[in-house]
């Protein structure tokens, strides 16, 4: 059994930027894989805990369909229609009752 599908909702267009680890310096490398698509966007705060302890604040988050690509951790997430980026702090895979992936939500700061 599958849940419906949230394609009527994505509406704003975006790109995103797949990342690397920070290294010792605390810089990132771009994994030159560059993902554009739709999404549905909205602001909104939450705060989270990291599993090392660590709390968070996210400003947005985004809610996209299932990606085909293998693990999205972190990255910039851009907005199309509007100049604005974000870093990804959180991934959230969201499952049909079968197990498949029915959306991915990102949360943003």
């Amino acid at each position: 059994m599958k849940l419906p599908s949230i394609s009527c909702f994505v509406v704003t267009p975006f790109s995103m930027q797949l990342q690397s680890e920070p290294n010792e310096n605390g810089a990132r490398q771009s994994l030159g894989e560059l993902i554009v698509g739709k999404c549905n966007f909205s602001y909104s705060r939450k705060r989270i805990f990291k599993k090392d302890g660590q709390e968070i604040v996210t400003n947005a988050r985004a809610i996209l369909e299932p990606l085909s690509i293998a693990e999205l951790e972190q990255g910039t997430f851009t907005l199309l229609e509007y100049p604005k980026s974000f870093d990804i702090v959180e991934v959230k895979y969201l499952r049909n009752p079968d197990g498949s992936i029915h959306h991915i939500e990102l949360g943003l700061v």
